[in-house]
């Protein structure tokens, strides 16, 4: 019990007022929620019995009032939350049987609010061994300044937190290195005011995952390619001289043996990627929508048709985090809305525990109409906001949130947000349909000794072994004319 005391005397009355609660000296500072208990002391004076009032004089005021049914030796302070935070003044006015009286001199004591409970984000929710985040203090109000910081954290193999040395700032780096042990990493900061009688709080988790360094790839070799054979020249045969006597030796020429047709290589068809909707990061956040909800915008997809491979969206979420899922849905011809019911796609969830907004990249493989409009956008199960700019020609809507046990889907009906465009973009990839593969002239060369050319070949063979054999046979009878056989 600390007693704060003065002493004060007139018309023979004298009485020493103290202050009991539990302070440390000159307990000036509290915060909402304390209770200050002010009592008398032993009164030296004057001829008893005593009766006693208590005063006070709230902030602002420039005079005291009496308080009602304080007519004790004590009085019990209670600082409510509806007490005014400021300076306030107590005193207490004594009188003995006699009519004399005494007040003592006044107690001044100042009300702050209450020490909320902030939050800690950091500036990368994920982070590679070897890379740092830093990790802020947000939404810090109310008690008593300056205050006292004492960080903790809890490894990802670890159930309990643990005091972090020398880290007693209203900021944290968390720096990792190869040796960091990899996974979800788990901070608090504990926060005490310099009340009177000191407020602590603790902050809400913040999550920090830690991956590991993937091995160095080793650049594939560059293949050697193989050169295509040459096919063989076929010689041409040179028929024998008219005038040979002797019978002619003839000799077949080998027909070329047929080059085997290689399997022509076709180029693969090229791709084209683009984006679409908006790339910019708004200068606005959403209200903060209910938890469980869907969000959408509307876009149209480029004027060819193509596959939605990602879908970008600039969110800010809690420091214990949101899963988070993209999501697709048709649009309503008759209402220009989105499709009641099940949406066309929603991606596997991504964890936001951003609290200063950033890109999220949701993957998927969507095959999607040229110059369409549909409805993406993403479905949160905790607090989520979206960022955006003000456009006349987008709507943002979101989803009417069913009771606490319903499903995700189907979506019953949709509520009206604003003209606005949400910070969302989408990966568009288009393939030419126009590019046919053109045949390489190595094919036209060796489709050129196969067919009706080599049918040619062989009927000039045997035309050529025809007119040598009819050559062979005019010779041989001219020379018998000129050399008759003499009968004897």
């Amino acid at each position: 019990m600390i007693c704060e005391s003065c002493f004060v005397q007139s018309n023979s009355l004298s009485f020493t007022s103290r202050k009991e609660a539990h302070f440390f000296p000159s307990a000036v500072l509290l915060d909402q929620g304390q209770i200050s208990t002010l009592s008398s002391s032993a009164i030296t004076t004057g001829t008893p019995p005593y009766t006693y009032q208590w005063f006070n004089m709230p902030p602002g005021a420039s005079s005291f009032t009496s308080i009602s049914y304080a007519w004790s030796s004590s009085y019990s302070f209670d600082m409510t939350s509806m007490k005014a935070t400021g300076s306030w003044s107590l005193l207490l006015m004594v009188n003995d049987s006699t009519g004399a009286s005494v007040n003592s001199t006044a107690i001044s004591i100042t009300l702050n609010r209450p020490l909320s409970q902030p939050s800690a984000g950091p500036s990368l929710g994920a982070l590679n061994q070897g890379q740092s985040s830093t990790l802020s203090i947000i939404d810090l109000s109310g008690g008593c300044t300056p205050y006292i910081y004492q960080w903790f954290q809890k490894s990802p193999d670890s159930s309990d937190y643990s005091v972090i040395n020398g880290a007693t700032s209203s900021t944290y780096a968390f720096s990792t290195s190869s040796s960091t042990a990899t996974g979800s990493w788990s901070f608090k900061v504990q926060i005490t005011d310099s009340a009177s009688s000191p407020m602590m709080v603790n902050s809400t988790a913040s999550l920090v995952t830690v991956n590991a360094l993937g091995p160095t790839p080793t650049p594939s070799p560059t293949p050697t390619p193989t050169p295509t054979p040459t096919p063989t020249p076929t010689p041409t045969p040179t028929p024998a001289p008219a005038s040979v006597t002797p019978a002619p030796t003839y000799s077949q020429t080998p027909k070329p043996t047929p080059m085997p047709t290689p399997t022509p290589t076709h180029t693969p068809l090229p791709v084209t990627t683009s984006k679409f909707a908006y790339e910019a990061k708004g200068n606005q956040t959403s209200s903060l929508p209910a938890p469980k909800t869907i969000t959408l915008c509307n876009y149209t997809t480029p004027p060819d048709t193509g596959t939605i491979t990602q879908i970008s969206i600039c969110l800010t979420g809690i420091p214990e985090g949101s899963n988070v899922r993209a999501v697709i849905f048709s649009n309503d011809p008759d209402s220009n809305l989105p499709q009641v019911g099940e949406p066309l796609l929603q991606t596997d969830a991504l964890n936001v525990t951003s609290v200063s907004g950033e890109w999220y990249n949701f993957k998927m493989k969507y095959p999607a109409s040229q110059n369409t409009v549909y409805w993406l956008g993403y479905y949160a199960d905790n607090y989520t906001q979206y960022y955006f700019d003000t456009n006349n020609d987008h709507i943002s809507l979101t989803s009417q949130t069913k009771d606490e046990n319903s499903t995700l889907f189907p979506v019953l009906s949709w509520h009206y947000q604003g003209k606005t465009i949400m910070s969302l973009y989408a990966q568009y990839t288009v393939a030419d349909p126009q590019h046919t593969p053109t045949p390489s002239n190595t094919d036209s060369a060796i489709s050129g000794i196969s067919g009706p050319a080599q049918s040619f070949q062989d009927t000039f063979f045997v035309l050529l072994i025809m007119g040598a054999e009819f050559t062979i046979v005019v010779t041989d009878q001219n020379h018998k004319k000129k050399n008759p056989t003499i009968k004897q």
